[in-house]
């Protein structure tokens, strides 16, 4: 604000540029219609530092004699590391006409999905693209930004007075995203995984169980179910039955031998245990 107020508009005055910019008047035919045979050549590496493994987009068979010869096509030579710009327009879903006029902004992916299981020689890239920001006819999701382009300008002194060149640019954004994973089995993580899995289920029994057992309103059905009740008998022994111990162990011991011989008729066998039983007390 310069502080001077205009009676006649009511307005204030505002320190800028003039004349104000006027970005509504774009060459057409656009200037960079000429770009669409323009070749762009890539060059990528990527390395996985916990297999020890590096590799590049220049895989077997990609030397410089087919370098020299090839263009990148998605079924005949998705290897080759040289790119039409209106290929890559084209792959991304935009139209060359339009973009070379408004701009845009297109994302080319770089994909290294590799499975070392095999051999290394089977790791190669793959190219995906997509178009960024929006597109011109897209009006629900490119309303706020369209194309891409940017401002510059020159600045000089004529007659002393301050005065720039306003330049508003349109042009094709090229931004290459790598992505890559791989994978390898191991025995040790899988053998970790099992393991976790076994003691996930083995506290998972135990939950059931707790579960079953004290909250259920069922819960005495399932633990006669569960469990197996059984009455146990207690053996006297010696001072239940108010006997010498010698004599207790002595009576035993003949009780069991006589059960392991058998039942007998013999008296003299009786009267041998009796005696026995006697000389020991």
């Amino acid at each position: 604000m310069t502080g001077v107020c205009v009676n006649t508009t009511n307005t204030c005055e505002v320190l800028a540029w003039c004349p104000i910019e006027d970005d509504h008047n774009i060459p057409d035919p656009a200037l960079l219609m000429s770009a669409e045979n323009y070749t762009l050549f890539i060059k990528n590496s990527v390395t996985f530092p916990l297999f020890e493994v590096s590799r590049s987009n220049l895989v077997e068979g990609i030397d410089a004699a087919y370098v020299s010869k090839c263009l990148y096509d998605p079924n005949t030579a998705p290897l080759c590391p040289i790119f039409r710009l209106g290929d890559i327009v084209k792959l991304s879903g935009f139209s060359f006409e339009t973009i070379a006029r408004v701009g845009g902004a297109i994302g080319i992916v770089i994909d290294w999905t590799c499975n070392f299981d095999l051999d290394v020689t089977q790791c190669k890239p793959y190219y995906t693209f997509h178009g960024l920001y929006g597109k011109s006819d897209d009006k629900e999701r490119a309303k706020a930004s369209v194309g891409y382009n940017f401002r510059y300008a020159k600045y000089h002194l004529e007659d002393n007075i301050p005065k720039r060149t306003l330049l508003k640019v349109f042009g094709i954004r090229l931004d290459i995203i790598v992505q890559s994973l791989a994978r390898k089995f191991d025995i040790i993580p899988t053998l970790t995984a099992i393991g976790s899995g076994v003691g996930i289920f083995g506290v998972a029994t135990v939950v059931c169980d707790l579960v079953l057992l004290y909250l259920l309103p069922k819960r005495e059905f399932y633990k006669n179910m569960k469990f197996k009740y059984t009455d146990t008998q207690t053996q006297p022994d010696s001072e239940s039955l108010g006997l010498d111990p010698s004599v207790y162990y002595t009576f035993e011991a003949n009780a069991r031998q006589v059960q392991g011989t058998g039942q007998s008729n013999d008296r003299d066998s009786e009267a041998g245990s009796t005696e026995t039983t006697t000389y020991t007390k």
